[in-house]
C-alpha cells in the first residue's frame, strides 16, 4: 500500500507541477550536476500498521455489516532540490506548492493528515538549496464480516 500511495504522488504532483521533477528516490546515476531544475525526491520514510479501535471494528457499511480492520500510517518524505542559480521559486515556494496539491487532491482512499517541513540546508553533492518535508497519510483497510 505504501508503494501505492508513492505512485499516485509522484504521478499527482507531476501532472499538476509540470515545472518541478518529481522522482521516486533520488539515485546518484542519471541526474545532473549541478541540478539545473528544480526536483523532488519522494520517498516512503515509513509505514506501519496497528489495530484499529475497539479491537480492529471499523464500523458498519450502508447494509448494516460490520467491518474490522486495521490501521495503516505512512509518512512519505520529500527532499526538495532548488538549484543555486535559479531563478523563480525557492525551497520553500516549492513546499507550499506541493502542500497546496496535496491538501486539494483525493488520493486513493488515503487520508492526509499533516504536512510538515524540517529545514533548508545547502546540498553540496547537488550544488542546490535544499529542504527536507514529508506528509503522515492514514488508510483504514478493512474487511465486511462473512465476506
Amino acid at each position: 500500500m505504501p508503494d501505492r500511495l508513492l505512485d499516485e504522488i509522484v504521478n499527482l504532483l507531476s501532472e499538476q507541477l509540470p515545472d518541478i521533477r518529481f522522482v521516486k528516490g533520488f539515485a546518484a546515476e542519471g541526474k545532473e550536476t549541478p541540478l539545473k531544475k528544480v526536483t523532488v525526491a519522494v520517498e516512503v520514510s515509513s509505514a506501519e500498521f496497528a489495530g484499529g479501535p475497539l479491537g480492529g471494528f471499523l464500523g458498519c457499511n450502508d447494509r448494516g455489516r460490520e467491518i474490522f480492520g486495521k490501521l495503516m500510517r505512512a509518512t512519505i518524505g520529500f527532499r526538495i532540490f532548488v538549484p543555486l542559480d535559479f531563478e523563480g521559486a525557492d525551497c520553500l515556494e516549492v513546499f507550499a506548492k506541493i502542500a497546496e496539491k496535496m491538501y486539494a487532491s483525493a488520493l486513493g482512499g488515503f487520508c492526509l493528515e499533516s504536512v510538515y517541513s524540517r529545514g533548508l540546508y545547502y546540498d553540496r553533492i547537488n550544488g542546490a538549496k535544499a529542504m527536507s518535508a514529508g506528509a503522515v497519510f492514514t488508510l483504514f483497510a478493512g474487511d465486511e464480516e462473512g465476506e
